[in-house]
């Protein structure tokens, strides 16, 4: 799997999802994600490094526990300055939306932070 990744790199100049899956001969990225881990493993695998900046992949659970402590610490302020969660089932949900913020320009939008708490 490696060496026909390998070709493909060379012979194509880049990888990309899209280029290994029209590459005849190579199994899916996906296959590559199952069997490696990611991506970025089997690149590395193979001498491969992304020209493009995935440090963002690395942070994504550090974030998600910041987001959640965040919703958690809102909910209970909330309740203490007499406000009232609302419950959906016995549950509280509260959704934070976070913006990837890159030299002054707002990348995506992703929906995270999701807290539930049974009341």
């Amino acid at each position: 799997m490696l060496a026909r990744l390998r070709r493909a790199l060379v012979k194509k100049g880049r990888l990309s999802p899209r280029i290994i899956n029209k590459t005849v001969g190579l199994p899916s990225h996906n296959v590559y994600i199952a069997h490696f881990g990611s991506l970025r493993k089997a690149y590395s695998l193979i001498g491969h490094a992304s020209q493009r900046n995935c440090d963002y992949i690395d942070s994504r659970q550090a974030w998600a526990n910041v987001l959640a402590n965040l919703a958690k610490q809102l909910s209970t302020n909330v309740e203490k300055l007499g406000g009232r969660n609302w419950h959906v089932d016995g549950v509280v949900n509260i959704f934070l939306r976070v913006a990837r913020w890159t030299h002054g320009e707002r990348r995506t939008i992703h929906r995270d932070g999701l807290f539930n708490d049974a009341a």
